[in-house]
């Protein structure tokens, strides 16, 4: 078996001629390995010109590069001239854009006067006004399409999305919403205690949570949560071009992508505002039930009969329903990953055993064959998540399918 020939150092070799410096580099110059000191190259001289040149070098980086910078720098330091004319074009041009960043600009005062702030930021509102009234003008227009052609719109994103932004939000919806019952019911609590009207606290909570609270916290969570989300989807999108590769087949990116996710929040708002209502008021209740002692029937019929739990029973009916469904599909989708990783790693035993006996048998004679199944077997692993389309579709969505 023949020995592996290491690569040649870096080297840095001089000659003086006069008061000329002669530098003749050569060698591998990589980053992670050790490279001369100029320093000790040039020991106690002080020649006037140096003159830098490149032979016999196999490979380099930004070792080389950082090397012929301090050389650069030591001779504006000393007042000696730098030749480089014979290093190559290209060594010259990362050489001169390495010294050009490291060249200290003078400082100036870049702040406007009061005029030109406010004309920018006129100029900058109108062109955000223009933009989003063009937005909204759009989300109108696609709106009318959907109303006049339904069965073009795309049903199955639009579930996708109250899946995401309906279902997937019942966690932070419930902390939130029930952690401000509790908060305004012992909040109450401890003020209407001292005026003997402690059963007033189910009116409290009742009035504040459906007309105000449950509503705005909803909202708040909505945009914080599914906001971003949207935001960050959509603007990965825009990154990559693909919603200029949609505009380029002429396929609308507000019908494709912002009707499905408006449709979904304008469907599942109300239905997580109530929900929120019903989470809100129970956490009323039990402040009420355990620090104050009332029974939940006497705050059920306190309860004014606007914000009384039967406007909201058919909402967490259909919450549940959906978060039920959801779960069905997590559950589907988590056995058929597993078993698409099962079958994955059983394909790679049997090509491991078979690559192992083709090398007891000395059958594998070319380099290529080796590295084919190498490749094969090294593969990156997947994922194992299996998209939606190897699930059979809801009856919901069965329902909503064009034709």
């Amino acid at each position: 078996m023949a020995a592996t020939l290491e690569p040649p150092k870096a080297r840095a070799s001089d000659r003086q001629d006069g008061d000329v410096l002669e530098i003749s580099l050569s060698g591998t110059w990589r980053i992670t390995e050790p490279r001369p000191s100029w320093t000790n190259l040039l020991a106690a001289r002080q020649p006037e010109i140096v003159r830098l040149k490149v032979s016999d070098v196999d490979r380099w980086d930004s070792s080389l590069l950082l090397y012929l910078f301090e050389v650069v720098q030591w001779c504006r330091a000393s007042g000696g001239r730098c030749d480089s004319s014979l290093l190559p074009e290209k060594i010259q041009a990362l050489l001169t854009q390495l010294a050009a960043s490291h060249e200290t600009s003078v400082p100036y005062d870049r702040s406007q006067d009061f005029f030109s702030t406010v004309g920018s930021a006129t100029i900058g509102l109108s062109r955000k006004t223009k933009e989003i009234s063009q937005f909204v003008g759009e989300a109108v227009i696609g709106a009318v399409r959907l109303l006049k052609s339904p069965q073009k719109f795309r049903w199955r994103d639009c579930i996708y999305e109250m899946q995401h932004c309906g279902a997937m939000a019942l966690p932070i919806v419930s902390l939130i919403s029930f952690l401000v019952g509790v908060t305004l019911a012992y909040t109450g609590a401890l003020v209407l205690r001292q005026y003997g009207g402690d059963i007033y606290v189910a009116d409290l909570i009742g009035l504040a949570v459906v007309r105000e609270m449950g509503a705005v916290m909803t909202g708040v969570v909505l945009a914080g949560r599914t906001g971003a989300a949207f935001a960050a989807t959509l603007g990965n999108m825009k990154a990559n071009e693909e919603i200029d590769a949609l505009e380029t087949l002429g396929i609308s990116s507000v019908d494709f992508l912002v009707m499905p996710r408006l449709v979904a929040l304008g469907v599942m708002m109300p239905l997580l505002a109530l929900y929120a209502n019903a989470l809100g008021i129970l956490g009323g209740m039990a402040v009420a039930a355990l620090v104050l002692g009332w029974q939940i029937h006497d705050l059920l019929s306190e309860t004014p009969k606007g914000s009384s739990p039967d406007t909201w029973r058919v909402a967490v009916l259909l919450l549940l329903g959906l978060f039920a469904v959801w779960a069905v599909r997590l559950v589907v989708r988590m056995f058929l990953s597993n078993l698409h990783l099962a079958t994955d790693a059983a394909e790679r035993f049997v090509m491991l055993k078979t690559y192992l006996s083709l090398l007891e048998g000395d059958r594998l004679a070319s380099k290529e064959d080796r590295q084919l199944i190498l490749q094969a077997l090294f593969r990156p692993a997947s994922d194992g998540i299996v998209k939606d389309e190897g699930i059979p579709p809801s009856f919901l969505e069965m329902l909503t399918r064009g034709p």
